[in-house]
């Protein structure tokens, strides 16, 4: 009984991985803020809102990061939690509460296209972004924000005018939530992922079953 309610268990899959089968989801122990060394360590500080130093520019004033600087959260991007639809399958395409999505009502505006654009080009509007905003240097592992919902942020900056260099790229805003209305994920993944899911009964002791069938659920 200890071992199932106290401890976590894998079983070995053919290509050398292992399975979760009992315990806390790896993601979820992540999330919640287990020590996680970042592939580069940020610098000691005083305060912990500061930016890190390194390879920079200055551009309009701002102490702007190279590229170099910006780390990408691999517990939000390869550890997150699938998107499901009401039935509990997995959501092929975006998160639901993606911004794309979120603009889907109301594609063809002129509105939609520039709402597009903050979440794209944030420091261009002046919205808290990986170049020149400050870090959180309390939570090293996270310390880039999560930037899924900028609505907050943006309805409090009020409104803000596009500006002149990114007045071009608005047909191509426009276009990218035309297509992403019009593109059917599913079908996609259907196509380029066929399943590989048996559809009669399968011995589950076979670990390459299982690992066919968790490539396709679980992930």
């Amino acid at each position: 009984m200890h071992l199932l309610t106290t401890t976590s268990m894998f079983i070995s899959l053919p290509n050398d991985c292992w399975y979760q089968v009992l315990g806390p989801p790896i993601h979820e122990l992540i999330v919640r803020g287990l020590p996680i060394a970042p592939s580069k360590p940020l610098n000691n500080s005083s305060s912990n809102m500061e930016p890190e130093a390194g390879p920079s520019t200055i551009l309009n004033g701002k102490k702007r990061r190279s590229p170099t600087d910006i780390q990408l959260v691999r517990a939000r991007i390869f550890y997150a939690k699938p998107s499901r639809a009401p039935d509990g399958k997995i959501r092929a395409g975006l998160p639901r509460f993606h911004v794309l999505n979120d603009l889907r009502h109301d594609h063809r505006s002129e509105n939609a296209a520039r709402h597009a654009l903050k979440y794209i080009f944030p420091s261009e509007y002046g919205l808290h972004n990986v170049f020149t905003s400050p870090l959180d240097r309390l939570n090293p592992a996270f310390a880039f924000k999560d930037y899924t919902d900028r609505n907050d942020e943006i309805v409090a900056h009020g409104k803000m005018k596009t500006p002149k260099r990114l007045k071009q790229a608005m047909p191509l805003s426009s276009k990218l939530l035309a297509l992403h209305c019009q593109t059917s994920y599913k079908r996609l993944c259907d196509t380029a992922c066929p399943s590989k899911v048996l559809n009669n009964k399968a011995d589950l002791s076979d670990a390459s079953v299982i690992l066919d069938i968790m490539s396709e659920i679980s992930q």
